[in-house]
């Protein structure tokens, strides 16, 4: 795993540096400067316009994940895939704005009596959609030349410090409310415009013919890639971001900004699985192609202990501090079951590893897309049945569910498929040392400052789990990780 651990490492240093960034400007003074409400019509705009921005990308993102290495040639542009991503983008926006301007009544017929404010700033949607979609192309522009850091280190981090200014200067009174959100939105869209910058000092923002031979050859498969990769894309897109729209339908703004800010806590553990499913889809791309099912092997198995190990010590350093978070923001307490479930649902996809990656870069793809597709179902159905009944939490046990259900899902097929199998004892040991490590932090009395009571039991809590999976080598790679830490800070 080099290059994939050494992109992944980056991507996740970027990644929680701006979750870092994130914190401050989600829990520390959004929700002390801004309503509930104010809060919440920040979050459903992005979740809408990301809804959309799947179909605007028109499955581009998953032709450049299974077939760029069939195109990939630097001295000639690549045979013109460049292009055909800013063509394939330009037709997805025209034709999602048609889209949005047939729907957008219905959104404001659904939406005018418990949350006006969204009707009232619905013309930034189609604003958000088109930097989306272009900043979504050239990520994975660039991903497909093996750099899937770039685009974490712009949305994940720079963008977030642009938020924070923003917030800033919305605190300090220096604009109001009216300017902050297209000033947020200018933030938020502003890794597209860097993203383009990046590519023409390369030299790769270039506008080459297309090699017609090859696009002949591969012209059914990237139709066929493109038409699963919408609703693929759509599909796992609309799982993330349906409850929050659905929170909106059935509870109103105020109670979708309490929503957003404990689903943030939830998704922190997730976050490190991002970066590593950025550059594996490509290496998992040329092992398929090389049909080298030891690599993939290889790297399922490496991507499930990985990710476990991290998972389990971000879901155990934010439960060992629930309390704490809601004495710093008391109003948002009845979010706690958010954060629970939502984090439950991100272990239990990142203990799946890569087998979502592995299926979408081998030849059923297309299962996968259909699979994805009912899990949207799926997610819509379970919370139209759980939010009535159990309101925020009813939202967040629904999301928890579909990771469960396709995680599950995806592991029989690659088992019975291709015997593909990444699980041993190691795992169960890696959980049992999780809990072990859990144990002392919180049964240890709290400081009466919340904030000394993060830093001692996070601190703590980071010194046994880690010591403990360091001694048990249940990972080489975190060992690894480890030891070179330990090495940089010896120096010192």
């Amino acid at each position: 795993m080099g290059i994939i651990a050494k992109q992944s490492i980056r991507g996740t240093v970027y990644t929680y540096s701006g979750a870092g960034v994130g914190f401050v400007n989600t829990v520390l003074l959004m929700p002390k400067i801004f309503s509930t409400e104010q809060v919440g019509l920040v979050n459903i705009l992005v979740a809408i316009a990301i809804i959309y921005t799947q179909i605007a990308s028109l499955g581009f993102p998953n032709v450049l994940s299974r077939v760029f290495p069939h195109f990939r040639n630097t001295d000639n542009g690549h045979n013109g895939m460049f292009t055909l991503g800013i063509l394939v983008s330009t037709a997805g926006f025209i034709i999602t704005y048609g889209i949005f301007a047939l729907t957008q009544n219905y959104i404001i017929e659904a939406n005018s009596e418990k949350s006006a404010l969204l009707v009232e700033n619905l013309h930034y949607i189609p604003v958000l959609i088109i930097f989306t979609v272009f900043f979504t192309f050239f990520d994975n522009y660039a991903k497909a030349l093996f750099d899937s850091v770039s685009g974490t280190a712009l949305r994940e981090f720079y963008a977030r410090l642009l938020i924070l200014a923003d917030i800033l200067l919305y605190y300090f009174g220096y604009i109001d409310f009216e300017v902050f959100i297209p000033t947020y939105i200018a933030a938020y869209n502003s890794p597209a415009i860097i993203m383009i910058l990046i590519l023409i000092i390369r030299r790769q923002f270039r506008f080459t013919k297309f090699n017609k031979t090859l696009m002949h050859t591969h012209k059914k498969e990237i139709i066929r890639v493109a038409a699963f990769g919408i609703m693929s894309g759509f599909a796992g897109t609309a799982i993330v971001n349906i409850d929050t729209y659905m929170v909106t339908q059935y509870l109103g703004l105020s109670q979708t900004g309490i929503y957003a800010i404990s689903f943030y806590f939830g998704t922190l553990i997730g976050m490190p699985a991002r970066s590593l499913r950025k550059i594996s889809s490509i290496m998992l791309s040329e092992a398929w192609k090389r049909n080298d099912m030891a690599e993939i092997q290889s790297v399922y198995e490496k991507s499930t202990t990985t990710q476990l190990i991290i998972g389990l010590f971000l879901f155990l350093g934010v439960w060992v501090n629930i309390d704490n978070i809601f004495t710093i923001i008391p109003e948002y307490a009845p979010g706690k079951y958010v954060i629970f479930f939502i984090a439950l649902g991100n272990i239990l996809d990142m203990a799946g590893g890569l087998s979502a990656m592995i299926m979408l870069t081998s030849k059923h793809y297309n299962l996968f897309s259909h699979l994805s597709f009912a899990n949207v179902i799926f997610v819509v159905v379970s919370n139209m049945v759980f939010i009535p009944l159990l309101g925020l939490r009813g939202a967040a046990l629904a999301s928890a569910l579909t990771w469960l259900s396709f995680t599950l899902i995806r592991f029989f097929f690659l088992k019975t498929r291709y015997s593909l199998q990444p699980y041993s004892f190691k795992h169960l040991k890696i959980i049992i040392l999780a809990i072990l490590a859990y144990s002392i932090p919180y049964l240890l009395p709290a400081f009466k400052n919340a904030y000394i009571d993060i830093f001692f039991k996070g601190t703590l809590l980071l010194g046994i789990f880690f010591g403990l999976i360091y001694i048990s080598k249940v990972s080489e790679d975190i060992n690894k990780s480890i030891e070179t830490v330990l090495k940089k800070i010896l120096r010192k």
